[in-house]
């Protein structure tokens, strides 16, 4: 999707974060992020097992 024009600037500003580092997703993005699937030409699709 960052390769896709318009998005250069947030390819410059993404490589700086990183997730382990993140204030949110820290602690266990592995359980509390989507698994994403798909391109910008075909669409995307994301799943995400939310344990109730």
């Amino acid at each position: 999707m960052y390769a896709t024009e318009g998005y250069e600037r947030s390819v410059t500003h993404l490589r700086s974060l990183s997730i382990e580092s993140d204030g949110v997703f820290g602690d266990g993005h592995d359980q509390q992020l989507a698994t994403v699937t798909g391109s910008v030409d075909e669409g995307f699709g994301a799943s995400l097992t939310v344990p109730v």
